[in-house]
């Protein structure tokens, strides 16, 4: 059984015991994107950019008991 998981404007196939890096959504705008670069001697200086965080998940299960409960209600389809 797998799950598609959608976070980050992406979308992820996973199944249980999966490893998946996904982006870090917290934060307020304008955090953690600043980057300074600089050369020495050159009068070279520039603050632009960002450096993306990122978390890993890792998926236990895929379903739960709502899921179990949406099987069990569902109908059943009978041939005759």
């Amino acid at each position: 059984m797998f799950a598609v998981v959608r976070t980050g404007g992406k979308q992820y196939r996973v199944h249980p015991g999966d490893k998946i890096v996904v982006e870090k959504l917290d934060g307020n705008a304008g955090d953690k994107v600043i980057v300074f670069k600089k050369r020495r001697r050159h009068n070279y200086r520039r603050r632009n950019g960002h450096r993306q965080r990122l978390t890993i998940l890792r998926i236990v299960s895929v379903g739960g008991e709502k899921a179990k409960q949406a099987e069990a209600e569902a109908p059943v389809a009978v041939e005759a």
